[in-house]
This record gives structure tokens, C-alpha cells and sequence, in this order.
């Protein structure tokens, strides 16, 4: 009865509020302040972390080229091109690479694409470690003919880059961005 009394209303109470008995009190609790601080930021950083999945790219330039038998025109190689970025990209290929490797599956992500208006392709194997993305790519070289021999005669691919073995996480950017959002966020919270 004193508070309604005094105060009135909940408002009226806030706009009464002693500014040196507030950072008093926040003061004397300062240590959970911090302590809560240190918690949230620890639980947000891990986030990323843990959710993290490292991936590497292996990737190769290649050109498609046919035996000199064939009078062909620049459209039939840029079309040929296209059919050839296919077949790299067929599940055929990444079984009998897998059955190569001693594997049942292959966890990759095959990118083949032809850039733009030209007769090369532009081959992307992605993977959670380095090894097994190189070996893929490498392993599609070798075997891409057993397919295109049957669809495409008188057609080969010749890598214009070969196949690097990929040095360092093609992801790294990712992770590092999300502990960044996450910090920023704790500071605000």
C-alpha cells in the first residue's frame, strides 16, 4: 500500500529512480555483468565451430579438342564442350573412381561447366579433405573417355591446367565470418 501511495503508478516509480543507487547496485553485481558476458561470448564462438564443416577444392581448366580427322566448326566444339562438362559431372565415373579409391561412396560435389563461348571447361571437385578432392579430379581425367569414347568419338579433353592439390580450406573465409557476426552479437546481447 506504501508503494501505490508514494508512486501512483509503475511509471511514476521509474521516473523516480535514484541514477546513484542504480550504478551503485550495478556496480556491487558488476562480476555477474562480466561473468555472463564471458559465458555468451564462449557458447557463441563455439557455434561456429561446431556447425563447421571444412571443405577443398581441386580444379583443372580443360580444353576440348578433336583429332584432326574431323572438320569441325568453332559452334560444334563449343556444343561438344558442353557435352563433355556433362559426362564429367556423370555418377558412372565417381563409382568406378570410388571402386578405384577402395570406397563404397564418394562424398564430392563435381562442378563442370564451360566457359562462356569457348571450347574449355572448367572442372571443380570439392571434398572435406584434400587428398580425396585431388584424387577425384584426377581420377575424372583418367576416366572420362570410357564414357565419351561411346557418346562423342574423335573428341578429347586436354587439361589446358592440371589438377592442383588444394593447400588450404576453400571454406576458411566462411568460418572466420560467422565467429566475427557471432562476437559482434554478443556484444550487442
Amino acid at each position: 500500500m506504501h508503494y501505490n501511495d508514494d508512486y501512483g503508478s509503475f511509471a511514476s516509480f521509474v521516473s523516480n529512480l535514484d541514477a546513484y543507487t542504480l550504478i551503485k547496485d550495478y556496480l556491487k553485481n558488476l562480476w555477474v555483468v562480466i561473468l555472463a558476458g564471458i559465458t555468451a561470448v564462449i557458447i557463441v564462438m563455439t557455434i561456429p565451430f561446431t556447425v563447421y564443416h571444412p571443405s577443398y577444392v581441386s580444379s583443372a581448366t580443360l580444353i576440348v579438342a578433336a583429332n584432326a580427322a574431323h572438320g569441325i566448326n568453332y559452334a560444334v566444339y563449343t556444343n561438344n564442350a558442353t557435352d563433355m562438362a556433362n559426362i564429367l559431372k556423370d555418377e558412372y565415373l565417381l563409382l568406378e573412381i570410388a571402386e578405384e579409391m577402395g570406397v563404397e561412396k564418394l562424398n564430392v560435389k563435381v562442378e563442370a561447366e564451360t566457359i562462356s563461348n569457348t571450347n574449355l571447361i572448367s572442372l571443380r571437385v570439392t571434398a572435406d579433405k584434400p587428398t580425396t578432392a585431388f584424387r577425384v579430379c584426377k581420377g575424372l581425367l583418367e576416366h572420362y573417355f570410357e564414357i565419351s569414347d561411346l557418346m562423342m568419338p574423335g573428341f578429347y579433353l586436354y587439361p589446358l591446367v592440371n589438377p592442383a592439390y588444394p593447400e588450404e580450406m576453400s571454406n576458411r573465409y566462411e568460418v572466420i565470418q560467422l565467429a566475427k557476426k557471432a562476437g559482434f552479437i554478443t556484444l550487442l546481447g
